[in-house]
């Protein structure tokens, strides 16, 4: 069973249902619809996939929860909201409410696009993930991890997943050790996703990268994520084969907890049915 932790959708440019945020960082060159995510899916045996809501579209929804409708059975959902906001609890509230919503994910990433790092703010964030019964997922560069780590401390009961490796390519290694040390914390778990190639910046090799985070944080809090959008179901299938080739000699169960089952057991998710 494959699940794929780290899916974007796209709505089409010329849908006026779904327009682009006034605050986007970026739009997608090409649309990313969920109909076509699920053929893909069905073609290159990937049972689940978790839609993490774009920064595109900023805290409007709309698509995310579109998305999410079509199939609840097979995809489960992460928003984006901001800390020091006042309607954030109220929004957070009304999400976590909608079928298949399962994480709301935080950024520290981009010095022009930070949060506010005020620790009430945090604190309240945090305080909201629980109270609403969804996971973190927190996207940053490891210069950031400081602001964090104690909330990891103070809220061990809310599960935190980590994008992109930690970005560890985007700090110092004295920054990266940080993040590495989370492992300390039961209830951090680390998503393999974003795995540069060698020839691409900043042309370093990714490899022991991995498998030094599969060391520290244990083989059951590691987490596939990053196939899609692809061109094809060829190509998410690749994908994971050398995701698997960069973490060196597994056995079946190794395969089987990292690429599905941990997701699976995390978001209390029933794919087998």
């Amino acid at each position: 069973m494959i699940v794929d932790t780290h899916v974007h959708l796209f709505a089409e440019a010329s849908d006026a249902r779904f327009p682009i945020h006034a605050n986007a960082p970026y739009a997608a060159a090409v649309p990313a619809l969920p109909r076509q995510v699920l053929s893909f899916m069905d073609q290159a045996g990937i049972a689940g996939a978790v839609l993490v809501h774009p920064e595109t579209y900023q805290d409007d929804h709309r698509w995310l929860l579109h998305t999410l409708a079509i199939d609840p059975k097979r995809f489960r959902g992460v928003c984006h909201l901001f800390p020091d906001r006042a309607e954030t609890p109220e929004k957070i509230a009304e999400l976590a409410r909608f079928p298949g919503m399962a994480g709301m994910r935080l950024h520290a990433y981009c010095p022009e696009r930070l949060p506010s790092f005020e620790p009430k703010s945090l604190t309240r964030f945090w305080t909201l993930a629980r109270d609403n019964g969804l996971f973190l997922q927190l996207h940053l560069e490891p210069r950031y991890a400081p602001v964090f780590t104690p909330l990891l401390q103070r809220f061990p009961e809310v599960v935190v997943l980590i994008d992109h490796c930690g970005r560890p390519f985007q700090g110092t290694l004295e920054e990266f050790q940080e993040i590495r040390g989370w492992a300390r914390f039961p209830q951090v778990h680390m998503k393999l996703s974003l795995l540069p190639f060698r020839n691409q910046y900043p042309h370093r090799d990714i490899g022991p990268v991995v498998q030094d985070l599969a060391t520290q944080f244990g083989i059951k809090r590691i987490l596939y994520g990053g196939g899609y959008p692809c061109a094809s179901p060829q190509e998410w299938t690749a994908h994971v084969e050398r995701f698997l080739d960069l973490l060196g000699r597994l056995g079946p169960e190794e395969k089987s907890l990292i690429l599905g089952d941990n997701a699976a057991r995390i978001l209390k998710w029933d794919l087998t049915g």
